[in-house]
């Protein structure tokens, strides 16, 4: 007789997978009939245990073509960057914004950071 204790993994839904805990048993058993004697093995899995793991759910959830799932009436759309005249993406440095938080100014704004607000003497 041989025994493993063994694990299954198998998706529940969005952020869920369910664990499954089981014993395989193996055995050799001969099976006796009139003038004969027969070898037989047997396998068979018992259950031990199931835990269902709960993820955190998303505000949105998106099929493969990228339309969203479920009643969001709300959910955001994905911007895609658009390819520039060569029809490649544009890399980080190709890009209009620097990628590190700052903003780049305007025609006519001012770079400084400066309040630019005029105050009166009063």
């Amino acid at each position: 007789m041989k025994v493993d204790l063994n694990t299954r993994k198998q998706d529940a839904g969005i952020n869920m997978i369910l664990v499954e805990v089981y014993l395989r048993v193996k055995a050799e058993l001969s099976v006796v009939v009139p003038f004969d004697m027969e070898p037989q093995s047997v396998e068979t899995e018992i259950p031990v245990s199931y835990l269902l793991v709960v993820g955190d759910v998303p505000m949105y959830y998106y099929d493969s073509k990228g339309n969203p799932v479920g009643s969001q009436a709300g959910a955001p759309n994905i911007a895609l960057p658009s390819p520039n005249k060569t029809g490649e993406l544009p890399s980080n440095g190709d890009s209009n914004s620097p990628g590190d938080g700052t903003v780049i100014p305007k025609d006519g704004e001012q770079e400084t950071g400066q309040d630019t607000t005029q105050s009166s003497g009063h």
